[in-house]
């Protein structure tokens, strides 16, 4: 396995020349990023609207919460082929065809971030789902550290639990006597819901924006798919997936040393959102917790073109580690296939299957060589 300053070593990752280029079309920027930011306040607008109509309760049932998930995952399913819309023109930005770049030109991209390979690159359902359970991990933690500082402590909250202690639940006026003393000590609930709230979907939106934003490194992967082809899609998420695991820390710690401004303005302006909303505005919690996730998601938009400038100079590295580990993937495969005693239905040509194998290892055999050469140097 590469070290991180051998893999490294066709392109350094270095701070200022990456924004210097990323920010060259300036104006580009501010286009691309303008029509996604429009997009995600339109959502959020029509939102906020329904919600204040109906006014929801904060406790959702499980059907309701699992329909809000698939509404979640709907609508950022709709905004974030805009992202591969930015991803293409950007790199088109970067040749003799940049005059070429228009508004009409990025939203006729949009239609090929919608269809497959490119629709599953950045696995915005997977990620979603998993958002959604850190969040209710997140929120499970935190309710049990205020259960424990309530049994130990003396004030309304400890008297709120005594209370609820204290109850018979088995009898048939127990939800009534709930409902009383939850009514009694609302002001104190409400208190330990913005902490709770808080510190869930802090952590949960930045596990979202962080797995999006790496996801789409997965544009420059999908270019070698089959176009129009959802399997050959799954098989690049598959081979991404294990050739990233298996250089997890390589990938992050170029990441963070280029993002980590990105990351610090997420957390700072989620908390200043967060609680002068709550202190000087006096939003409803819902409409306060989307604010706080939804302003630093919009400015994220302006530093999609330095995410999209490093995973092209991490490219050529990591093209070697998505062949590397294809070639014992399909090699293991074809192992398997020969031990079974290689028999074809008549619509797959061993002859190409072996073919391409041989390919890949000279394609292999060949990046080897070439850095081994600049080690040499």
């Amino acid at each position: 396995m590469l070290t991180e300053k051998q893999a490294l070593s066709e392109k350094r990752i270095v701070f200022s020349e990456i924004y210097k280029t990323a920010f060259k079309n300036s104006g580009f920027t501010v286009m691309c990023s303008g029509i996604i930011s429009l997009c995600i306040i339109i959502f959020y607008a029509l939102f906020s609207l329904v919600y204040n109509s109906i006014k929801v309760e904060i406790y959702l049932s499980t059907i309701e919460m699992l329909i809000g998930i698939l509404v979640i995952g709907l609508v950022t399913g709709l905004v974030l082929p805009l992202v591969y819309s930015f991803f293409a023109c950007y790199r088109v930005m970067k040749t003799e065809k940049k005059e070429d770049v228009t508004i009409k030109s990025f939203f006729k991209t949009y239609v090929i971030g919608i269809n497959p390979p490119f629709r599953n690159a950045l696995s915005n359902l997977r990620t979603v789902a998993f958002s959604f359970l850190i969040y209710v991990l997140i929120n499970f933690v935190a309710l049990m550290i205020v259960s424990i500082i309530a049994n130990s402590t003396t004030g309304p909250l400890h008297d709120m639990y005594q209370e609820l202690s204290a109850l018979n639940f088995n009898s048939q006026t127990a939800l009534d006597e709930i409902d009383t003393i939850l009514l009694k000590y609302e002001d104190t609930i409400y208190e330990v819901s913005i902490y709770v709230e808080f510190f869930s979907l802090i952590f949960a939106g930045y596990y979202y924006i962080h797995t999006i934003s790496r996801n789409t490194f997965k544009y420059f992967f999908a270019m070698l798919a089959v176009q129009g082809n959802r399997n050959s899609m799954n098989m690049v998420n598959f081979i991404f997936r294990k050739s990233m695991r298996g250089h997890f820390i390589e990938y992050h710690k170029s990441f963070y040393k280029i993002l980590w401004p990105a990351t610090a303005i997420y957390f700072i302006l989620f908390t200043l959102i967060y609680f002068l909303s709550i202190n000087l505005l006096n939003l409803d919690l819902v409409i306060v917790c989307l604010t706080s996730f939804i302003v630093p998601l919009v400015l994220m938009t302006l530093i999609l073109p330095v995410l999209f400038e490093l995973h092209d100079r991490l490219f050529a590295t990591f093209q070697k580690y998505y062949f590397s580990t294809a070639s014992k993937i399909f090699h293991s495969q074809y192992n398997d296939f020969i031990a079974r005693g290689g028999k074809t239905n008549g619509e797959v040509d061993i002859k190409e299957v072996e073919k391409s194998l041989k390919d890949l290892d000279d394609f292999l055999d060949e990046s080897n060589k070439e850095n081994e050469d600049k080690k040499e140097d």
